[in-house]
């Protein structure tokens, strides 16, 4: 749940004076940072990726000397306003005076391996949980202790400054377009290059060392846009300037309809990581949309039911899809009841 924090600790103190900070004690001591109070600002109509009660940031720190001060310590959000968010972690004692190198990677990676960490960018995305990746790089001495009785000097709090890894589409309905006259529910887009896979984040520099699993299509679901909405998808970005005659193809699916856009033309664009591109969808045909519905009213096999495949009998491919059979499945081997129902759509 997404939620603004009152007053919850005393960093956010309304006090225009400001308290000394106390002598750090040996021992567990708590630390803290700002980042900017939200993770990806796209533009004012399309509003902002903000931070969750629930969210993580990774940290690695080096000192002058280049030994590891911090490797990958979680900070946890602990307060935010309007101009700052604020993330704090207890580490074993408090670090000695000294100038440090701190890199940071938000979310925790999914795994760390290899000095790599990966995060998963969804061939299937939904709205409301746009996949997000940032990185962020600072030069501090050690990391404010923070007394949750006591204000805290912003100034003396290392602010950081963390980028997007991803390029953001916003897909959105001009004015005046009834596209499918029903609000549209899905939207699938594909580009010549892998947008969606698996990066490997270096996190010394920020890069993406490496992708596994690529697609180069996504599909965006959860949605109900109309006239004036949009969505947001992440991609990978291509890291190539795209060729000549290079197209990107949008498909957009309603309750009982689906529509195909004219293609867009990508020649010259680089979507470049932490930019977000504005598509307007407008539709070029519009189909009727089918539904095939499984109905089964009987079981003569004298065994559980857990499969039911529909081919076609020429080998041509369904619609929409590349394969000539629909599959009727549960999935972990569940039986399909008599009586029971399922659409395709």
């Amino acid at each position: 749940m997404k939620k603004a924090y009152a007053i919850a600790i005393m960093l956010l103190a309304a006090s225009c004076s400001r308290a000394p900070l106390t002598e750090p004690e040996r021992g567990p001591v708590t630390v803290g940072f700002g980042v900017g109070a939200t993770k990806i600002s796209t533009d004012a109509s399309s509003g902002l990726l903000s931070w969750e009660d629930t969210d993580e940031i990774s940290v690695w720190a080096k000192n002058s000397a280049g030994a590891a001060a911090l490797s990958a310590n979680t900070f946890k959000l602990a307060a935010s306003h309007k101009a700052m968010a604020y993330f704090t972690a207890e580490i074993p004692s408090p670090m000695q005076e000294d100038s440090y190198t701190y890199r940071c990677l938000y979310p925790e990676a999914e795994t760390l391996e290899g000095g790599l960490a990966s995060y998963s960018i969804g061939a299937q995305q939904y709205q409301g949980s746009e996949p997000c990746v940032l990185w962020g790089e600072a030069s501090h001495g050690p990391l404010t202790p923070i007394d949750e009785t006591r204000p805290v000097d912003d100034e003396a709090l290392m602010n950081l400054r963390m980028s997007s890894l991803l390029h953001y589409f916003r897909f959105f309905i001009p004015e005046g377009s009834d596209l499918l006259g029903q609000p549209v529910q899905k939207i699938k887009f594909s580009m010549p290059e892998r947008i969606a896979g698996t990066i490997k984040v270096n996190p010394d520099n920020g890069q993406i060392d490496a992708i596994e699993g690529a697609s180069q299509e996504i599909v965006l679901e959860g949605l109900s846009l109309s006239e004036g909405a949009y969505a947001l998808a992440a991609i990978i970005p291509p890291g190539d300037t795209y060729l000549e005659g290079e197209t990107m193809s949008i498909t957009l699916y309603g309750s009982d309809k689906y529509a195909t856009i004219e293609p867009l033309v990508l020649t010259g664009r680089d979507f470049k990581a932490g930019h977000i591109t504005s598509v307007a969808m407008r539709a070029n045909q519009l189909h009727d949309f089918y539904r095939v519905r499984f109905s089964l009213a009987d079981n003569k096999l004298g065994e559980k039911l857990i499969s039911i495949r529909l081919s076609l009998a020429d080998g041509s491919n369904w619609p929409e899809t590349e394969s000539p059979d629909l599959v009727w499945t549960k999935g972990d081997g569940r039986n399909i009841a008599v009586g029971e129902r399922r659409d395709r759509a």
